[in-house]
């Protein structure tokens, strides 16, 4: 088996198939039906950290519904939001976060983009407090480009398959106490798991 390539993996993940949600309604008002579906039962001065964060869609629709102390990373510095200094560049599977410092985890159709989901989610649960939530939205079943959405067979989304997510979910400490599917922007599972 050949040694992965971190390079030609960051230029998959950040050349041309780089997507701004902000330049798209559908996906600009699927993280805003989310939000506010989901997580407008949180205190406002919780600690969330959106991993993928992009442009900082969902950090912005989540500022103007009072949450504050939000912030993100994405491994695309390019696709930042200018100016905002809670939002830089880092890689879901090394966050640049201090462990057990956030309450929650917001990860929106990023998971699936991860070349080992079961590190990425290690790191999900070593900045999260012990029983903070891990919010997922994944496409489901997962139709996106293999060389893009690498992380969706280790996940089983590729096929669908929900016992073999659970179980990944499960053996990274975390218990799904809450799951939807949903198909506005396209079919996709939402999850909300605590960190046990």
């Amino acid at each position: 088996m050949p040694d992965f390539d971190y390079d030609a993996y960051v230029a998959n993940q950040t050349g041309h198939n780089t997507s701004f949600e902000g330049k798209s309604r559908k996906w600009s008002e699927g993280q805003r039906r989310f939000i506010e579906a989901w997580m407008l039962e949180y205190p406002r001065n919780v600690f969330i950290h959106d991993v993928g964060c992009g442009d900082g869609t969902g950090i912005a629709c989540l500022r103007e519904h009072g949450f504050r102390l939000s912030g993100g990373t994405d491994l695309n510095p390019a696709k930042l939001p200018k100016g905002d200094i809670s939002c830089y560049g880092g890689d879901m599977h090394a966050l640049p976060v201090t462990a057990e410092c956030m309450n929650i985890v917001y990860c929106s159709h990023t998971l699936e983009h991860a070349h080992d989901p079961v590190k990425a989610l290690s790191e999900f649960h070593r900045v999260l407090v012990p029983d903070g939530h891990l919010l997922l939205v994944l496409p489901f079943p997962d139709k996106g480009k293999a060389i893009v959405h690498c992380g969706k067979f280790a996940l089983g989304t590729d096929k669908g398959d929900m016992k073999k997510l659970k179980r990944v979910l499960s053996e990274a400490g975390f218990k799904v106490i809450q799951e939807k599917f949903d198909d506005f922007r396209e079919p996709e599972v939402w999850l909300r798991c605590r960190r046990v």
